[in-house]
């Protein structure tokens, strides 16, 4: 929405079990010809209900970022401010590792990195998985992706929506994927779960970086470019402090900041109003900043020379 050649780019990734649909309301707020972005929301594979399914040997997170990237290629985007949410901020950690010089700034929402290298599953975690309570929505994805199971999945969605308090304020409260559907939906959209925990063919998550495992700074990406900052908003669901206070700490505008008005995982969704102000506040700071940078600083190092030359 809007025209990349006149406006700067917002780039959005959306969650498990959602569809770009959860960035209507931003879209609404930040998006278009008389706003301040051009935007644009790329789906995960398999969850965009009008696309054919994916063949399983795409369903990668090393394909859904080669994915995400050719979307952003075609339309020659770059100084993009990156939005993500829940396994689009998990996938958009290597994705912004990997392609950095892509992105001003970032905002990621609930999903934080654990600070040490990833632990890697152990062949047979699969099995581990199926031992699970099926009340456990995360691993119940997975038994419904090994299963190809629909209604299972279905289920499963079901159980995680409808304890959503705010139904009337949720985007397109309608696109559920159906059990009966035929596209790009059920079972087929545990595939980032199924990647997570127990894919070996053609290889764990963690394969398609030039970093090995073991030297990784984070649970998630290999690193995290120190010269991007960072909006970090969190629910009461998914608290770190030593993610909170490594933001803290880098000292370049980056910011965590607790939706207090929402406990639950899916704030984004459930309390827009509340995102979007955090959202604009900071967005409104780190573009001073950066104009401090980019125009006042060269000027006075300009002066400078001059007073120096004449006087």
């Amino acid at each position: 929405l809007g025209d990349p050649s006149t406006h700067p780019a917002m780039v959005f990734f959306h969650g498990w079990p959602d569809t770009s649909a959860t960035w209507a309301n931003y879209f609404a707020e930040f998006c278009g010809e008389d706003k301040r972005y051009f935007c644009v929301a790329p789906s995960l594979i398999n969850f965009h209900p009008d696309l054919e399914p994916a063949d399983d040997s795409e369903l990668t997170f090393k394909n859904q970022r080669a994915q995400f990237l050719a979307v952003i290629k075609e339309l020659d985007l770059s100084d993009i401010t990156l939005v993500m949410f829940d396994f689009g901020a998990f996938i958009g950690y290597g994705f912004l590792y990997e392609h950095s010089e892509l992105i001003s700034r970032v905002v990621a929402m609930d999903i934080a990195m654990n600070l040490q290298p990833p632990d890697v599953p152990n062949e047979g975690a699969i099995d581990i998985v199926n031992t699970y309570p099926d009340t456990i929505y995360q691993t119940n994805n997975v038994k419904a992706f090994n299963r190809e199971d629909d209604e299972f999945m279905d289920n499963n969605i079901r159980s995680v929506v409808t304890g959503l308090t705010q139904r009337d304020k949720v985007p397109c409260v309608d696109c559920k994927i159906a059990p009966n559907a035929t596209k790009g939906v059920g079972w087929r959209t545990g595939w980032p779960y199924y990647e997570l925990f127990a894919r070996y063919e053609p290889g764990p998550w963690t394969d398609g970086f030039n970093v090995s495992v073991d030297l990784w700074e984070f649970g998630g990406a290999p690193s995290f470019p120190s010269n991007i900052p960072f909006l970090y908003l969190y629910s009461k669901t998914f608290v770190s402090e030593d993610w909170n206070n490594w933001i803290d700490q880098r000292g370049d505008g980056s910011k965590q900041v607790l939706v207090v008005s929402s406990v639950e995982h899916w704030f984004p969704i459930e309390n827009p109003e509340e995102t979007i102000v955090s959202m604009k506040e900071w967005l409104d700071d780190s573009s001073s900043s950066a104009m401090l940078v980019t125009w006042f600083l060269p000027m006075l190092s300009a002066a400078m020379w001059f007073l120096l030359l004449f006087v």
